[in-house]
């Protein structure tokens, strides 16, 4: 929604090109105006597009991953949890230490595909989770 003020001071909203008040006003003071909306497209259609698409945040683009522990102390235990894909395996390995209550050097982490079924290790620290289209 866009406004347009007139020499008077009074503010008008406007939703659509095809407004009355907007074609006298820009009649009046801008001649050329339908044939720039003609070869570009409607200002006001684009703000409003603009304005739909930004709706990306933390919530939409974080990753549910399941986290299962294979060691001793706590074997079977499965957490879930909400990660972003740029966070690093190094990162990664230091959560699982404290959620498992385990020692950093004795952590390995692998990634199963549940679509092939397959693992994968990640021992590289400073690869990101979208690394491994997670």
């Amino acid at each position: 929604m866009e406004f347009l003020r007139s020499h008077g001071g009074n503010e008008a909203k406007v939703d659509s090109i095809e407004d009355s008040r907007l074609t006298e006003y820009m009649m009046k003071h801008h001649p050329r105006w339908y044939e720039i909306v003609e070869k570009y497209g409607s200002p006001i259609d684009i703000i409003n597009y603009q304005k739909e698409e930004v709706v990306s945040n933390i919530k939409s683009t974080s990753v549910s991953v399941f986290l299962v522990s294979k060691l001793a102390s706590c074997e079977g235990k499965v957490l879930k949890k909400k990660l972003l894909p740029s966070m690093t395996i190094d990162k990664l390995k230091s959560l699982c230490c404290k959620l498992f209550k385990a020692d950093m050097l004795s952590i390995s982490l692998t990634f199963k595909d549940e679509a092939q079924e397959t693992f994968y290790e990640m021992d590289d620290n400073l690869r990101q989770l979208s690394f491994y289209s997670i």
